[in-house]
């Protein structure tokens, strides 16, 4: 029979107090005192006599214990009785306990709660909760309309336009932080914009003649011409260090800047005199001939086309630690340049056909094997952090062809975002056809010129992974892309087709006359294929120059309009009275603006694109060319340095912020 634990401590207790019992019972309770002791002494005495008397006593005068009588042992007998009845009844709870079966936790069919051993079956990982010995997600939306539930779901959407922040719904609005117009007494450019992880602006781009001071010192003309400049800011705007960097009499030309994995810096661009120096990382040789300067043998007459490529990368300091020069006997160009997450630098550009470039590997092939290409062809290439060739090709048709911006994602992939002027070409995946090829375009330029873009996917290796058309029956020019954390790509362009077409998606073009055109941004995800597009549209001739995007999955596109009422989506803009071209900065998510900043004072999309980058705030950085004697960004008037009239006279650097109101729905 199974003893439960009370009973049997309750059976130990009664045993031991019987036998405490019977001790106390069977004689006079012990007194502590001085006749208590006598009294025991005489009883001590007259059991000694009559132990004598029968001969029980010791030698030494101890009573001897007498089985017979218990009244004369109660001493020694009853406490050895108690003692011995507690260890029976231990011995056999001991037993009993012996024979009961070891506890099996129960945890079949359970990944958390107790066991019925006292244990545990397992713990849930936050935020999930046991319920039932299962772990649950149990959603929190206490007190919030949108969002993440915690679940992986979302507390409810907000309406188009609105952003999610805290569990609220509102409306996002740009607040302009500092702006500051600087430049020569010529007319300066702006073609990029960088932003580091500690909120340091770079930008890049070309000066007029005459000195400049962006705040740390005053950089002297070079060349009597154009002379490409590099510039750090602070992210308060403060000058931290410029470089200007020039050949005598001709064109140098800043095109693309990236920030390097160590910190620092990479910047491209093309020089067409016969060297270039770049300081602490030495003197380039250029292998343009400038005196011969066709492009094709054919051709009538000669063009200025007589440059070559350089790449340089500078510290967080300044100082010069690399640089490198590319080129052939005529022209070619760089248009981004970028460092890949393993330190790798990944290069763009363009060269001309029948003058194959050489970036490290051998002569580049031309990609088409038909008809003799004409024109430009397009490049990518991929170096060592140290600057050794990895690989390099050539991205061509027969007619004119340009790579427009690499850039790297994440897991390693290379993207190319260009542009093709043929029926069709091969980036090494297949034909990828152009969109609706109206009857009489005429290739390799002319007035009625068609071009399409394409966006490349390649492994590390330079692999072809899948590439894509996009465009429609006339002109469409793709002006940058960027990369968002989930691989997705984000594109924008302009249009002057009838319809704009990538995959599934068709856009209806609002331009009328020829040569006008809309801006169009999209995006396509890692596996080539459209998640959204929408349209800059008005009168006259829109473009979307810019694209920038944040790990919270908003994109922003600048860009501008040669109207001063347009619109982004469905995000209507009216400005007030443009004397130039107007420019704008619009934020974006899934498709749908949630605002749009615009200011004047820019000359055109091509000759002076507005530029993006963001800070790690969440901040938006915007360069460009400006023109006008004064212009306001944010309520603070910008007065003109230099410039001649019609053209960008200045460099423009401004800061924008976001402040959130929260709106009830």
């Amino acid at each position: 029979m199974r003893l439960q634990a009370a009973p049997t401590i309750i059976v130990v207790a009664l045993v031991i107090s019987a036998a405490l019992c019977a001790l106390g019972c069977g004689g006079s309770t012990a007194t502590i005192g001085k006749d208590a002791a006598s009294e025991q002494a005489g009883d001590a005495a007259a059991d000694r006599g009559a132990a004598d008397a029968r001969g029980d006593a010791t030698p030494d005068g101890r009573v001897q214990a007498d089985s017979r009588s218990g009244t004369d042992s109660k001493a020694d007998v009853k406490p050895d009785l108690a003692a011995d009845a507690a260890l029976d009844v231990k011995a056999e709870t001991a037993d009993e306990i012996a024979d009961e079966p070891p506890c099996v936790p129960a945890c079949e069919g359970k990944e958390c709660g107790e066991d019925g051993c006292g244990e545990s079956c397992g713990e849930c990982a936050w935020p999930e909760q046991c319920v039932a010995g299962v772990c649950v997600c149990v959603p929190d939306c206490d007190a919030k309309v949108c969002g993440p539930d915690g679940c992986g779901g979302t507390c409810g959407p907000c309406a188009a336009g609105l952003w999610c922040e805290g569990g609220a719904c509102g409306q996002l609005k740009p607040v302009h932080v500092w702006s500051r117009r600087m430049g020569t007494s010529g007319k300066d450019e702006v073609n990029a914009v960088a932003v580091d992880g500690e909120g340091n602006i770079y930008v890049t781009g070309q000066l007029g003649k005459g000195p400049v001071d962006f705040g740390c010192g005053v950089l002297a003309d070079v060349s009597g011409y154009f002379d490409a400049f590099l510039l750090k800011l602070s992210p308060s705007g403060e000058c931290i260090w410029s470089k200007r960097l020039g050949t005598s009499l001709t064109a140098t030309q800043g095109r693309s800047v990236g920030i390097a994995s160590d910190g620092g810096v990479l910047v491209s661009g093309s020089f067409d005199g016969a060297s270039l120096d770049m300081g602490e990382a030495g003197m380039l040789v250029g292998e343009a001939e400038y005196e011969w300067c066709c492009y094709d043998p054919t051709c009538q007459g000669c063009k200025n086309i007589c440059s070559d490529i350089f790449l340089g990368r500078y510290s967080a300091l300044g100082e010069a630690l690399q640089a490198a020069e590319y080129g052939t006997c005529v022209g070619d160009w760089p248009t981004s340049a970028v460092q890949a997450f393993d330190g790798h630098v990944l290069l763009t550009g363009g060269f001309y056909a029948g003058f194959p470039l050489d970036l490290g590997g051998g002569p580049l092939a031309p990609t088409w094997s038909g008809e003799p290409a004409k024109g430009p062809e397009g490049f990518v290439a991929r170096f060592s952090p140290l600057g050794g060739h990895l690989w390099s090709k050539s991205l061509s048709s027969p007619g004119p062809d340009f790579a427009r911006q690499v850039q790297a994602t994440g897991t390693g992939r290379v993207h190319v975002l260009g542009a093709f002027d043929w029926s069709e070409i091969d980036l090494g995946g297949g034909a990828v056809k152009m969109h609706d090829e109206p009857p009489g375009c005429i290739h390799n330029g002319g007035a009625t010129s068609c071009t399409d873009m394409y966006l490349l996917a390649l492994d590390e290796d330079g692999t072809h992974i899948w590439s894509k058309g996009m465009g429609g029956a006339r002109v469409d020019e793709p002006f940058a892309m960027a990369i968002g954390e989930d691989g997705t790509t984000y594109v924008s362009g302009e249009s002057d087709s009838q319809v704009f077409v990538s995959g599934t998606w068709s856009l209806p073009i609002t331009a009328s006359e020829f040569h006008d055109s809309d801006g169009v941004v999209g995006a396509v995800d890692a596996d080539g294929k459209d998640a959204w597009w929408l349209l800059v549209w008005g009168e006259g001739q829109q473009g979307a120059t810019s694209v920038a995007v944040g790990g919270d999955g908003r994109s922003y596109v600048a860009g501008y309009s040669t109207e001063d009422a347009f619109g982004v989506a469905t995000q209507q803009v009216q400005m007030a009275g443009c004397a130039a071209t107007a420019a704008f900065v619009s934020s974006i998510k899934d498709g749908q603006p949630l605002w749009t900043y615009g200011w004047c004072g820019i000359h055109n999309g091509l000759t002076a694109p507005v530029r993006i980058a963001l800070e790690p705030s969440g901040c938006i950085v915007v360069a460009s060319g400006v023109v006008g004697d004064s212009e306001n960004i944010g309520g603070q008037d910008l007065l003109a340095v230099g410039g001649d009239n019609g053209f960008p006279g200045d460099v423009l650097v401004a800061k924008f912020c976001q402040e959130f109101v929260a709106v009830k729905e």
